[in-house]
């Protein structure tokens, strides 16, 4: 089912977060396009000045950051105004779960150049509504992208910043260099190291009872803790 304007404005003004930020109502770029809510899709404006050549390819972004809520899907649409022209937008899918900025590709595919001015509509996003919550919400390697086009993102990339931030050479929050860094994690990172560190081991038990218990020695765990108490020769 896609969503009607009056859903998609509750899920911006008041649901928790906010399914796109900045919400605009319908307006008109000095362009004279139109941009903000439309009947059944909202349309979003471009965050650069953007030149494309003549069947030239350019990443731009949005100025909405987008937080897809876990029974919504959407999907990338191009607009008339610009299609008539020669500009396709590619028709990606935003992920139920997904945060961040939006970067979308644009294709210049006729004779003339097309120059974009700073906050022009460029697109509009239709959402659909599952059947319900998804169960598998986007956690990948563009969740939280920033501001600005971003490139593509590879699993090799996106699992050695993993490995960095686990091993204490990247901060969680920023990409600030902490104290204690991880030699072997930054070498291979950076493509210095023959091969992957080592795992981190895993954090011991806090209670050593239970940790005999799940290894089914715990009459041993009992003997060392209560000296008084002999564990039985045979069990019935």
């Amino acid at each position: 089912m896609i969503l009607s304007a009056q859903s998609i404005r509750i899920r911006c003004l008041e649901w928790t977060p906010s399914l796109l930020t900045p919400f605009a109502e319908r307006g008109v770029s000095p362009g004279g396009r139109s941009f903000g809510l439309s009947s059944a899709s909202y349309d979003v404006r471009i965050d650069q000045d953007m030149i494309i050549p003549p069947h030239g390819f350019v990443l731009a972004s949005t100025i909405e950051r987008f937080s897809m809520h876990d029974d919504l899907a959407g999907t990338v649409r191009d607009k008339s105004s610009w299609a008539r022209l020669g500009l396709a937008v590619q028709n990606t899918h935003l992920d139920p779960g997904w945060c961040g900025y939006l970067t979308i590709e644009l294709s210049n595919h006729s004779d003339a150049e097309i120059r974009i001015a700073r906050n022009e509509p460029i697109a509009q996003i239709v959402f659909e509504l599952l059947d319900r919550p998804t169960e598998l919400a986007y956690s990948g390697k563009y969740q939280n992208q920033e501001r600005g086009p971003q490139s593509a993102r590879y699993e090799e990339l996106a699992c050695k910043e993993r490995c960095l931030r686990r091993h204490g050479v990247i901060a969680k929050s920023r990409g600030s260099c902490l104290t204690t860094p991880s030699l072997a994690a930054f070498l291979w990172a950076v493509g210095g190291g023959s091969k992957a560190p080592d795992p981190l081991p895993p954090r011991p038990l806090r209670r050593p009872r239970v940790q005999a218990i799940l290894r089914k020695d715990w009459w041993a765990d009992s003997w060392y803790n209560f000296p008084w108490r002999k564990p039985p020769t045979s069990r019935r």
